[in-house]
């Protein structure tokens, strides 16, 4: 007699983890690492140090504060994701951003852009990925 078994994490326990990671009643900011930085997968929004935008010209140090949070199941991939943050106007020049948790200081995700991102006096806007931020994806 032949036997299927479906190996996995089940779906439950996904949204667990992604809720563990990034609780919804926590405060999150979006803060952008400045152009030409070097910045690896870091813990803490407190390494990120000088290599984050000065403050100035529309920007604050410690980023935005992000709105919208939600937390989805899609294909069996648990996320996080929240509205892009903007800062308008602004005259900003950044290759990436962080997201953390500002209770704990913990990064819950360290995003790259294609390319150097500016703005010159109008918005800049961080698109988050629409898959959403953090991702929690088990085989």
């Amino acid at each position: 007699m032949a036997t299927s078994i479906t190996p996995g994490i089940p779906d439950a326990r996904k949204q667990e983890a992604i809720a563990a990671i990034c609780p919804s009643g926590s405060t999150y900011k979006c803060a952008l690492i400045k152009a030409g930085a070097t910045v690896g997968v870091i813990g803490t929004y407190a390494e990120l140090g000088a290599n984050e935008v000065a403050s100035g010209n529309g920007y604050t140090t410690g980023g935005a504060t992000l709105t919208g949070y939600t937390a989805a199941l899609t294909s069996g991939v648990a996320s996080v994701d929240w509205a892009d943050p903007v800062w308008d106007p602004s005259t900003i020049s950044a290759d990436g951003a962080v997201i953390y948790d500002t209770g704990s200081g913990k990064v819950a995700a360290v995003l790259t852009f294609p390319a150097t991102k500016s703005s010159d006096g109008g918005p800049f806007t961080v698109q988050l990925p629409a898959s959403g931020v953090g991702v929690v994806r088990f085989g």
